[in-house]
């Protein structure tokens, strides 16, 4: 029987935790120093995404498109929704008709940038958009994917990003499939490929202790040399790669219930509706001592909504699909 890897889960629920603190910052200067440092998640949903879906079939390959591209236009409906109805209470609907173009499309489908046609509450589906379409390009190239999505390309995406986001001004030109997306996907199946080699690779405590100190002292340079304005930085590449590292070599070291119970059954939905309850809170909560705080808060509310989501909501459109293939 195949042991289920914990560890995974509690790194993912660390990086939906990480996802929100994004958005809504933890409270005082700890909150701006964790911006850099909860810039792993967004690479390390990608490279789990890729790690499991190495050498599946193309069947399952077209499971998960499938079910991916209907969360994503359930998504989008809904910031559409909640984009229409605040345009309609601050009455800027008439003049947001008026502004919209060719261009916001191109954004949208060549992107996967949704902030101009549906509101910036919206801005975070982009991740969703960019999996489906590596997942079509998955599909689309299946019989050649594993060979045309090698070590090497990754690196030479990862490359352009780093050059696009230094150097040009605009965060939909990098926050995209291709260079968000498409390299930590890779990386995942390298992972996965390459799995028998890192359980067998002796590492040594010195060099756990060199790794971890390397990437700590990296996070400071960046943040007091850098800033916090930037959505990938160098230790993003290496402590995203170091925790799925540690994660696959020490699959069962960290077993939490509540964790891979976040992981398994409410990441995805937390990640959709913590926009929402975000501008929510903003829009109706003065700014005393408790909205401070209100990270936790939110973060509550997009659990026990995501909970009630799985019970009531999500067995509805999975009953759309076809039976998942083996």
């Amino acid at each position: 029987m195949k042991t289920e890897n914990t560890t995974l889960h509690a790194f993912k629920a660390l990086a939906c935790f990480s996802i929100v603190s994004l958005h809504f910052l933890l409270p005082g200067q700890f909150g701006v120093f964790y911006q850099i440092v909860a810039r792993f998640a967004v690479p390390f949903f990608m490279m789990l995404s890729g790690y499991f879906s190495y050498n599946i079939s193309k069947d399952k390959v077209k499971f998960r498109l499938k079910q991916m591209l209907l969360l994503t236009a359930a998504s989008l409906l809904f910031y559409t929704i909640v984009h229409f109805v605040n345009l309609l209470l601050t009455r800027e609907l008439t003049e947001k008709m008026a502004s919209i173009d060719l261009s916001d499309f191109a954004d949208f489908f060549l992107f996967n940038s949704p902030r101009d046609l549906i509101g910036s509450a919206a801005t975070p589906t982009w991740y969703l958009l960019a999996i489906s379409y590596i997942y079509t390009l998955y599909l689309v190239f299946y019989k050649h994917f594993h060979r045309l999505t090698s070590f090497g390309v990754s690196l030479f995406l990862l490359v352009l990003a780093f050059y696009i986001e230094f150097n040009i001004s605009g965060t939909l030109y990098y926050r995209n499939f291709l260079f968000m997306g498409l390299p930590f996907f890779i990386l995942g199946m390298q992972f996965a490929k390459h799995r028998d080699r890192i359980l067998a690779y002796d590492l040594s405590s010195v060099r756990k202790w060199a790794i971890g100190l390397g990437i700590a002292g990296l996070i400071l340079l960046e943040y007091c040399f850098m800033g916090t304005e930037y959505d990938l930085y160098p230790s993003t590449l290496f402590s995203s790669s170091a925790i799925f590292f540690y994660a696959v070599r020490n699959g069962t070291d960290i077993d939490i219930p509540i964790l891979n119970n976040i992981a398994k059954r409410y990441a995805t939905m937390i990640y959709i509706i913590h926009p929402f309850i975000i501008f929510i809170f903003r829009s109706i909560m003065p700014r005393n001592t408790i909205y401070s705080f209100g990270f936790f808060i939110i973060f509550l509310l997009s659990y026990f909504l995501s909970i009630a989501f799985q019970k009531a909501i999500r067995p509805r459109l999975i009953s759309t699909l076809p039976a998942q293939a083996q």
